[in-house]
């Protein structure tokens, strides 16, 4: 499913599919199965689609390069998800 969503300052705000999106609900095994909808999909920490900017290019390059994996191992909260939705609200794909 694409969504299309309208920003505050009425900007038109495509999200595409995630890979866990079937038939309109999330299928990832870590999370409940629930509608999918902008929203969710937009802030959800498993999201595996397309990159929706450059906070998902950030963190595809973090698990390939294995350093998302040593961070978990150190221990502690990084931010990563955080810096990842405002890297992607501030640096968002062109539709």
């Amino acid at each position: 499913m694409l969504f299309e969503s309208f920003t505050a300052d009425n900007h038109m705000e495509s999200l595409v599919k995630c890979f866990h999106d079937r038939a309109d609900v999330c299928r990832h095994a870590k999370l409940p199965r629930l509608e999918t909808t902008a929203e969710r999909c937009r802030t959800c920490p498993h999201y595996d689609g397309p990159a929706r900017g450059l906070g998902d290019v950030v963190h595809r390059v973090a698990e390939v390069t294995g350093v998302a994996r040593v961070v978990k191992a150190v221990g502690g909260n990084c931010g990563c998800q955080k810096r990842r939705e405002a890297l992607n609200q501030t640096f968002a794909k062109a539709p």
